[in-house]
């Protein structure tokens, strides 16, 4: 576990009453209490997969799980956050909360969702049209195309072979 963590990316945050504040997310745990006030910022590292979760290593070189401060927040990713950031800069807010994040990724999630419902119906739609194309082409082309009887089955052996060319 240890060896996994040393490898995520850093940051250095100071531990304040309410936490620590990463990529404008607060975080919490417990054992933040005995650290609060620290004057050197510490070292918190995080998982870009899922930001719920952070790492914070301690003066006694341990490291400590530091879940989201409201635990009712839904785990999102790096990427999805920044998307956030940047969606929310290009509807003019100057300063982003946590809130406002977190909005916007179920925003973001839900416009995900709709298309990907509307890309699986429109799929289905045309299976279901090309399935109706091909037996009205099947039942066309039974109809209109008798088999020839060379290629009948004769009974009692194997079926007759067209005739072949050999070079």
């Amino acid at each position: 576990r240890r060896l996994m963590i040393d490898f995520l990316p850093m940051e250095r945050r100071l531990v304040r009453r309410d936490g620590v504040m990463l990529h404008s997310i607060a975080y919490w745990s417990d054992v933040l209490r005995t650290w609060v006030g620290e004057p050197e910022p510490m070292i918190v590292r995080y998982d870009p997969r899922d930001l719920s979760r952070i790492y914070l290593l301690g003066p006694d070189g341990n490291y400590y799980d530091l879940s989201y401060r409201d635990i009712r927040r839904a785990p999102i990713s790096r990427w999805e956050h920044r998307r956030a950031i940047k969606r929310l800069r290009e509807e003019g807010y100057a300063t982003v909360d946590e809130g406002a994040i977190f909005r916007t990724v179920e925003r973001m999630r839900a416009v995900t969702d709709a298309a990907s419902a509307a890309t699986k119906g429109v799929r289905r739609e045309r299976e279901r049209r090309l399935r109706i194309v091909a037996s009205n082409v099947h039942t066309a082309s039974s109809t209109a195309a008798p088999v020839p009887a060379s290629a009948a089955p004769v009974p009692g052996g194997s079926p007759a072979l067209y005739p072949v060319e050999e070079w």
